[in-house]
């Protein structure tokens, strides 16, 4: 009864949202996180503040911008503090972007790290539907595309869907009250980081199923570690 009326009070808080703008099929024509560039809010590391047209290269692993219908790359992201894309708030830390994954004003941060598989791009089918490895099978133009600063977004939108797809590499992190180190999120990280509530956090995790793999569990742990 506890964990039903805890994750039915976390929906209505608003706290298990789903972003209607991600691309679900990232490819070598289209590797960005969201489905087009679009209006992003920038902050920066001395508190001035931009507005771009932008998205995240999952290959790359870069912000980029639009500007004259070309695609161009951010050049210094270490002058980045954070990107917010309406509901999608990405932070800068340790030379990486990061979606945070719970509110901005909370104590204890939850993030996750997404980057394209960029081997899913040399992979063939080989004789007798055995899978092979080789640079020959993908275009130049395919491989570039992961770093690119000038394409035209024109030539990109037209065959979005048209290029070999790719898988997502997810993997969650947080950092505590006390720190900004980008830790790992594991259990035994958890109860490390937080040994004066092993016992409660052990009790909650077991109770709840948590999954610390899936992006609305987190959210809902991160709430609770916060209220600790």
């Amino acid at each position: 009864m506890r964990k039903i009326i805890f994750l039915t009070a976390l929906l209505f808080a608003g706290l298990i949202t789903e972003s209607q703008n991600i691309y679900e099929n990232p490819n070598s024509n289209w590797p960005f996180l969201l489905k087009e560039f679009s209006s992003c809010t920038i902050i920066h590391q001395d508190g001035n503040v931009t507005k771009a047209s932008a998205n995240y290269n999952l290959l790359s692993e870069e912000l980029q911008f639009q500007k004259n219908n070309k695609i161009m790359s951010v050049t210094e992201p270490e002058d980045i503090s954070e990107v917010s894309f309406g509901e999608i708030t990405m932070i800068y830390l340790q030379k990486n972007f990061y979606i945070l994954l719970n509110k901005e004003g909370d104590a204890i941060k939850t993030f996750k790290k997404i980057k394209g598989n960029m081997n899913d791009l040399f992979e063939t089918e080989g004789a007798y539907g055995s899978s092979t490895t080789t640079a020959a099978t993908i275009q130049q133009s395919d491989v570039n595309i992961g770093g690119i600063n000038s394409m035209d977004i024109r030539m990109l939108w037209d065959k979005q869907d048209d290029g070999k797809k790719f898988r997502v590499n997810e993997n969650h992190f947080y950092t505590t009250k006390t720190s900004h180190e980008i830790i790992s999120l594991k259990k035994s990280n958890l109860y490390n980081s937080f040994p004066d509530w092993k016992k409660e956090i052990k009790t909650f995790l077991k109770e709840n199923k948590i999954n610390l793999n899936d992006d609305n569990h987190i959210k809902i742990l991160a709430h609770y570690l916060n209220s600790l």
